[in-house]
């Protein structure tokens, strides 16, 4: 028995229809999932920011960290993880808030790979979930810098992780300053 035999002309029709619509549904969603990212949404301070959630390698307490002398105004400390001492960065001062008391309860954002791994202090880890990357906007003039590259329709700056993790930012040299 041929295609021909098994369907009648009308049915055929309706055969091609919906298939065409099934496929304009999955273009569609295709469309609308690579819109949207896995987010992570925490705070620096008083200013909700988010970053992709493929860019941060876990989320950790920032307990027992110590301070690291001569590291510069953006290193919070070193804390050690897996036998190693890993270097904490103020994110506020990273992009350009003003570096307030480290609350006891601060996280780390811990980013990079095994041996080159950090943590970016934050005030607060809120939540996990779906950035809709359509629409997102210019950053607030204030809040712009080279790592704060957009902002969400509800005011959450996007800190670009994979940029400040590859800028000499992130480097300390922890050698003496001579003051003369």
């Amino acid at each position: 028995m041929s295609e021909r035999e098994l369907f009648t002309p009308a049915e055929r029709e309706i055969l091609l229809e919906r298939t065409a619509a099934i496929a304009r549904r999955d273009e569609t969603e295709s469309e609308r999932s690579s819109a949207r990212v896995e987010a992570v949404f925490f705070r620096v301070g008083r200013q909700s920011c988010c970053a992709y959630a493929r860019s941060i390698r876990g989320a950790i307490r920032l307990d027992g960290m110590v301070p690291v002398p001569h590291g510069g105004r953006t290193v919070a400390g070193a804390i050690v993880r897996s036998g190693n001492a890993i270097p904490v960065f103020h994110l506020a001062a990273l992009v350009g808030d003003r570096i307030g008391r480290l609350p006891e309860t601060a996280h780390g954002l811990l980013v990079g790979g095994d041996s080159d791994e950090l943590a970016l202090a934050v005030d607060a880890i809120d939540r996990f979930g779906d950035l809709d990357t359509k629409n997102l906007r210019e950053p607030p003039e204030e809040s712009r810098s080279r790592w704060v590259t957009a902002a969400t329709v509800d005011g959450e700056i996007f800190v670009d992780l994979d940029a400040l993790r590859d800028s000499p930012a992130l480097w300390v040299d922890a050698r003496m300053t001579r003051t003369e």
